[in-house]
């Protein structure tokens, strides 16, 4: 090889070396993007999880009133069946 091919040889690997350098670059770019995209989505999921929660214990409220009057209407029928029962009984 001679002094010119070895000159176009290394002119022809700087450039290559330059566009790998921008490539690289826009990678990096790239990589910084990505990372705060997958933070963001972390804390967007998590936001979720804890909306999905309150949303349960939202939806579980009623029922739990329910059950309470439901318990409160059976122990004052029963309460009053028993006083109805026992004042009979102890009237005769």
């Amino acid at each position: 090889m001679d002094e010119a091919n070895i000159m176009s040889r290394i002119a022809m690997l700087e450039t290559q070396v330059k566009a790998l350098d921008v490539r690289i670059g826009k990678i990096d770019t790239l990589l910084e993007k990505v990372t705060e995209v997958c933070v963001k989505l972390d804390a967007l999921i998590k936001s979720q999880e804890d909306l999905t929660s309150r949303l349960t214990a939202l939806e579980k409220e009623p029922v739990d009133r329910w059950q309470l009057v439901t318990r409160t209407v059976i122990t004052a029928v029963v309460t009053a069946a028993l006083t109805y029962l026992g004042s009979r009984l102890l009237g005769k």
